[in-house]
């Protein structure tokens, strides 16, 4: 990825990730969440710090192409390397251009949602 230093690259990423995908349309909510598990591995509970409703535009491009999101209501559980490059992609924009969401702050406001 290019160091965006602009609304104009951001937007052009943005648009980028969407057409990456096949039959892209914004969804209507999605968030980042730190899930609980028990030791037999299922999901005990989540927290979602900001969770979205039509809203985060660029946060959600970025989301559903890391993820190669398909449309459909799901969970995904996110790797290492996944996280980091959405975290990459998320503070470029924080730190370069005077652009913020929701979902930016929350990833850089919450230590256990962050990767370094």
């Amino acid at each position: 990825m290019t160091e965006m230093q602009s609304l104009e690259q951001l937007k052009e990423h943005q648009d980028e990730l969407e057409k990456s995908l096949d039959n892209y349309k914004a969804p209507f909510s999605f968030g980042i969440g730190l899930a609980t598990k028990g030791s037999s591995g299922a999901i005990l509970d989540v927290l979602f710090p900001a969770p979205q409703l039509g809203s985060d535009p660029y946060s959600c491009a970025v989301l559903a192409h890391a993820t190669k999101w398909d449309g459909t209501t799901t969970t995904y559980e996110l790797d290492k390397d996944t996280l980091q490059t959405i975290e990459r992609s998320l503070t470029v924009a924080l730190t370069n251009i005077d652009y913020e969401e929701e979902t930016i702050r929350s990833v850089n406001s919450y230590p256990m949602l962050s990767t370094t």
